[in-house]
């Protein structure tokens, strides 16, 4: 399989270009393939097909830069689908040109995002992990996925979460998320900030187990 390296952005610090390696040879071809993200920031990818029509998606999540989602599939360079699939308008890397990283648009910022079937309709809504809300669920709705801000209580949020993982509890159809929290201040978050949680999925938002 080939490989994809965002150019990272470790505390905001950083730049494009990425990089998309070829097992075969190891030859560089984000640039002839479009995948290049110049001025995203990247703080991670994503390969999947996330709207089920047969064709992968290269999911970009940026820092203090637009979101990418790269239709891959033949003629390259690949098309920016991120309007058809999030809503989000396609990043003008004309516009980007020149400018300072602070001043670029923010997008969510988030640095990884989970998939999960949550309803059973066959297309999958993520979970997105970092950036400003530091966690937000993304379910479809209109043909589009969309932020589902009533998806969590608000002692989920604070500290973020810095890893989470689905399950199918004891294989019975019911979907559970173990949301992971890292080493944080507990004078600014509390003495139980740093207690992982396990949350039951109920139809239309998430309850602690």
């Amino acid at each position: 399989s080939d490989f994809y390296l965002v150019a990272g952005a470790h505390r905001g610090h950083g730049d494009g270009p990425n990089v998309l390696l070829l097992s075969s040879s190891g030859a560089d071809v984000a640039a002839e393939y479009g995948v290049a993200d110049v001025y995203g920031r990247g703080r991670g990818a994503l390969l999947l097909d996330v709207d089920v029509d047969g064709v992968r998606e290269l999911v970009v999540l940026n820092f203090k830069s637009a979101l990418r989602a790269f239709a891959m599939e033949p003629p390259w360079p690949a098309t920016d689908v991120v309007r058809s699939v999030f809503g989000h308008p396609p990043a003008d890397e004309d516009a980007l040109r020149g400018e300072p990283a602070p001043a670029r648009r923010r997008d969510d910022g988030s640095h990884a995002m989970v998939p999960w079937d949550l309803d059973g309709d066959h297309r999958p809504e993520f979970l997105a992990l970092g950036g400003v809300a530091s966690l937000r669920l993304l379910r479809w709705r209109d043909g589009r996925l969309r932020f589902d801000a009533a998806a969590f209580a608000p002692d989920v949020y604070q500290p973020p979460p810095v890893a989470a993982v689905w399950a199918d509890i004891g294989g019975q159809g019911e979907t559970a998320l173990l949301l992971v929290y890292g080493d944080d201040d507990r004078a600014l978050h509390g003495p139980d900030s740093r207690r992982n949680r396990l949350l039951s999925w109920q139809g239309h938002r998430f309850v602690e187990l």
